[in-house]
């Protein structure tokens, strides 16, 4: 099966990708040895720098060769005119004129090479850049704007005919929470706001980088999250709620990544941009200030 297809009869046969190494954080070759919480049979690394020709879309790259999207992002294309490095970026843009939430158009969506399950843990790390021009508030439906989710969907063989078993989610939050962010689990009645708006006010003008890490279970005591913006790390759920998990149940599987693609309330004229994205279930032999792994800045 080719990389980037998700087998729906399997958790993944399928070959990792390995266009992308560690080895350019440890360029003497000293990186220790870690030990990955991911089952062997489901490493993968996932390089998506957003590399291509200007204007083209991106998922329209070849399987096994693609530097953006795999999928869902119908105005999603390669383009100059942010960079944080190289001669291209992502540009993803939505309008007010677009329907059902410009579901489609608006963003693009990431499959993972590998079923990730119960036990297993999945890194993340992507550049942004948000012009001045750009509203991340909407009315409407929440009032949150969806950003990174990752689907969770019940086990293979499962009888129900509706598999989903909701998203792991980032949102832009309300601008009146005092917040910038919130994370949850769809399912669970756990909605946890971070970064505070007076700290971390939704970054306009420049890029940053953030770095998300999740270990996969229905078990609080088990399970983890934590987002960094840039250097800092601003949700570790240790500390930020204890109850936070990843699954709804033992038996449930991550198999795509959403990266915005609908759009709660009323649609605006928005445009960013994404680039040097890293996606991995491999435990990075980098770590922060305080010794947590990740990928890394």
């Amino acid at each position: 099966m080719p990389l980037g297809v998700v087998d729906q009869n399997k958790t993944g046969i399928v070959l990792p990708n390995a266009d992308f190494s560690f080895d350019k954080y440890y360029p003497n070759g000293d990186k220790p040895v870690v030990q990955s919480l991911t089952d062997p049979t489901r490493q993968f690394t996932l390089n998506r720098g957003f590399n291509g020709p200007l204007g083209v879309q991106t998922s329209t790259q070849s399987i096994g060769q693609r530097t953006g999207f795999d999928g869902t992002d119908g105005r999603t294309t390669f383009s100059d005119e942010q960079l944080y490095q190289g001669s291209t970026s992502g540009r993803m843009e939505i309008r007010s004129t677009d329907t059902g939430g410009a579901f489609g158009l608006w963003g693009g969506q990431w499959n993972l090479p590998y079923m990730l399950q119960l036990g297993d843990e999945i890194f993340l790390r992507y550049r942004m850049f948000f012009p001045l021009s750009f509203d991340p508030y909407t009315v409407g439906d929440g009032n949150q704007v969806k950003f990174l989710r990752l689907h969770t969907r019940k086990q293979i063989g499962d009888p129900d005919p509706e598999p989903n078993q909701g998203y792991l989610d980032i949102y832009f939050e309300d601008s009146g929470t005092g917040f910038t962010y919130d994370v949850t689990l769809e399912g669970t009645d756990r909605r946890t706001n971070f970064a505070p708006s007076a700290t971390y006010p939704f970054p306009l003008g420049f890029w940053q980088t953030y770095n998300v890490h999740y270990i996969l279970h229905n078990d609080p005591a088990q399970a983890l999250g934590r987002i960094w913006l840039d250097n800092d790390l601003v949700f570790n759920s240790p500390v930020d709620d204890p109850l936070f998990k990843t699954l709804n149940l033992a038996t449930d599987l991550m198999d795509w990544i959403y990266f915005f693609t609908y759009w709660n309330g009323i649609l605006k004229n928005n445009v960013c941009y994404i680039a040097d994205a890293v996606i991995t279930s491999i435990r990075p032999a980098s770590t922060d200030a305080n010794g947590y792994h990740w990928i890394g800045v």
